[in-house]
């Protein structure tokens, strides 16, 4: 049975569907609670216009990991990661 693969052949398959599933929860959190930048900049100092712009119009995956994680705990978000056999 062949396994799933990302395109990237040095990205596992189970990181991008990490990646991507913390972007769309940050979205949906964002949107819903009509978070701007300026507010995650006061948990989280570096974040940038640019880098919530676009988590909101649907690029999240393209930040990095530790980018995400930061803005998810700025906003209130908790992440919980959970592995199984």
């Amino acid at each position: 049975m062949a396994r799933p693969k990302s395109p990237i052949s040095y990205r596992p398959r189970s990181y991008e569907v990490l990646h991507e599933t913390i972007a769309d929860a940050i979205e949906t959190h964002l949107i819903k609670n009509n978070i701007s930048a300026s507010d995650i900049s006061k948990y989280y100092p570096s974040a940038r216009a640019g880098m919530v712009r676009s988590v909101k119009c649907g690029h999240g995956a393209l930040l990095g990991l530790k980018q995400l994680c930061a803005i998810a705990e700025a906003t209130g978000l908790k992440i919980r990661l959970e592995v199984s056999a």
